[in-house]
Parts: structure tokens; sequence; C-alpha cells
């Protein structure tokens, strides 16, 4: 028998082998216990006792969706703050703790919810859980600290301004959602931020972080009795729930192409095209992300890649993507390309 011929004898028993391995190997959907807290926040565990780690992630009705006219970043802001320690523990006093355990624990902002989590090791578990309850229901929130928070939001934002991209989404988002909830970034504008009043983040924390609208999610070394009463402990004060939001008009763009053009003195085109998308609750969303990791979400091996980036060479990436949330969100195109084949480049697309 040849080297070839046995190479090929080999490979194939390998194969052969792998597929017998992997045809052996069973598939088991992830085992969630559900449960409702006394203060009527929806506990969902996740018992993984392979490492000896615990992750906890509450979910409250406060995203970004929820900050007034004119005061666009308070959520951000909120959040931010609420990272900077306790009424007994300074910002510094409270690192260190999370430090000294190696475990992370904070509070930030999403476009739909806030999330404050903590990770930490099983043996740390207790103590972590209380630094974490200790923002949350007796956060400081002194004037100092969401003072410096606001500086450095506003700067944050002021720099990314400077970024055509960032410019060129914030205008897409106005443009397709205008006042509806999505319509603002997250972080605000630089002034509707310098606006916001201390009082102002005291009271969107007041009004939002209540448990009887929050999720909890708890995945890693633990059961799940020994968590909900570890939890019931903990959040003892934040009861109450949020008012459902009402749900905005559907996107509604009149027919044909609406072109914005943001003058910048830059050699290379960002180009964001898209339109109104659809909620997370679509029963069509598997669907659309099958069709979409085909347009534009599979990398390399999407159509809008292998044509805009591989076969005329316009762009070093070009991506498609669905923004659902829990209300309609966008879909988008989005590359860079020269100025000067930006035309030939969206006609592609």
């Amino acid at each position: 028998m040849s080297g070839a011929a046995t190479r090929m004898k080999t490979f194939a028993g390998v194969a052969a082998i792998a597929a017998l391995v992997f045809a052996a190997t069973p598939s088991h959907a992830l085992d969630i216990k559900k449960m409702t807290l006394s203060n009527g926040a929806t506990l969902l565990v996740s018992e993984q006792h392979q490492l000896p780690m615990v992750t906890v992630m509450v979910e409250f009705d406060a995203g970004t969706r929820r900050d007034p006219k004119g005061k666009e970043g308070l959520a951000e802001l909120t959040a931010r703050c609420l990272s900077q320690g306790t009424k007994d523990l300074t910002a510094p006093e409270f690192d260190q703790k999370v430090d000294f355990m190696g475990s992370s624990v904070g509070v930030s902002a999403g476009r739909d919810y806030s999330t404050a989590g903590m990770t930490s090791l099983k043996k740390y578990q207790g103590e972590t859980l209380q630094l974490l309850s200790g923002i949350l229901t007796e956060p400081g929130l002194r004037d100092a600290d969401i003072e410096r928070k606001r500086a450095e939001q506003i700067a944050q934002i002021k720099a990314a301004e400077e970024e055509p991209g960032y410019t060129a989404d914030v205008e897409f988002t106005k443009d397709l959602f205008g006042d509806a909830p999505y319509g603002h970034p997250g972080a605000g504008y630089a002034d509707s931020v310098a606006k916001l009043t201390n009082d102002d983040v005291r009271g969107f924390y007041h009004d939002y972080y209540k448990l009887g609208s929050a999720i909890i999610a708890v995945a890693g070394d633990v059961t799940a009795d020994e968590v909900k009463a570890s939890l019931e402990k903990a959040l003892t004060g934040l009861s109450g729930s949020v008012s459902p939001q009402p749900e905005p008009p559907p996107i509604t763009v009149p027919a044909g192409l609406h072109v914005k053009l943001i003058d910048r003195n830059v050699m290379q085109a960002n180009i964001i095209m898209g339109s109104g998308g659809v909620e997370r609750s679509n029963p069509d969303f598997y669907r659309l992300k099958v069709m979409n990791y085909i347009l534009g979400g599979g990398g390399f091996s999407s159509r809008l890649v292998k044509i805009v980036r591989s076969a005329h060479g316009l762009a070093y990436s070009v991506n498609s993507g669905f923004e659902p949330g829990k209300f309609q969100g966008a879909f988008t195109i989005g590359l860079q390309t020269k100025n000067e084949s930006s035309n030939e480049a969206i006609d592609l697309v």
C-alpha cells in the first residue's frame, strides 16, 4: 500500500471515529428553574457546579428608553452613579472591598433595561451579594460623585462626536425614530446631560429601580433554593413596580430614499442605510436572524462582504443587522469606503 493510501485510510478511520463520537454526544437544553420572589421579581436560576463561581444579573425596567424628553442621558448617568458606593462606603472604599475578593460589581444602562450585576468566587458569594445589595437598596448618590460622573459622561460624548461613524449613527437613529423612546443615543447629548441635576438622578433611581418589575438571572455553583433565600434577605428594600411604558406608534417612513449628508473633512465616508425593523417578540425573529446571517451578518461568508469587499474592493468591512427590542427596532447596513466610491458601494448594497 502506498504512503498516500495509508494516510487516506488512517484519515478515513479518524473521521469515522469522530463521527461516532459526535453522534453519541447528547444535546441538552439548559435547565432553568423559574420562581417568583415575595417582592414580585422573577427569578431564573441555572445551577452550574463545574466551576466555583456565581454570577447574578438584575434587569430593571430602567433603560435609556425611559429618559424624559429633554433629559436624554439620565438613565445612563443614574446607572453610573449607582456604582459609586453605598451610604456607608465611599466609592474608593467600595472598590477596594470588591477588588480584594477579585469580584466584580456594577450597574450599566442598556436601551431597554438597566443591569445590576456581580460575579464572584463561590466562597465570596455572600459578601459580594451584600455589596450589590448595598448599591441597589442604599446607594450613596453623593453630590460630588454625581457631578464627577456627569462631567465624565459629557467628556465621553464630546469625544465620540469627533468620530464620523458615531455622528452618522446618531443622526440615522434620530431620523428613523424621531421622538420615540429609541430616538436618542443612550448616553444622551452633551447639552442634555449638562442640564441634569443631582435630584434628577436620585429621582430616576427612586422611580425605576423597583424589583416588582425586575428579572433576576443567576448562574453558577448554587442551588435554586439557596439563591432564592439569599436574595429575599438581601433585596428587601426595593418594593413596588414600574408602570408599563406605552408602546410608540409603528415606524413610518415615506416611500423612496431619504438621504442626509453630514459634511466632515475626512477621506472616508461612513454610510448607514436602513429602515424600521422588528420587535424581539416578532414570531419571525429566528427566520430573520438566519436571513440576515446570509445577507450581512455572517462575516466573510455573507453576501455583502463577498460582493462589496471581496469582488469590488470598496470596503474593509460591511455588515447588516436587526436591533430588535421591547419596541420596534431598526434594520441597518453599515460600511466605510472612500468618498469617491460611496455611490458605487451604495448601488452594490
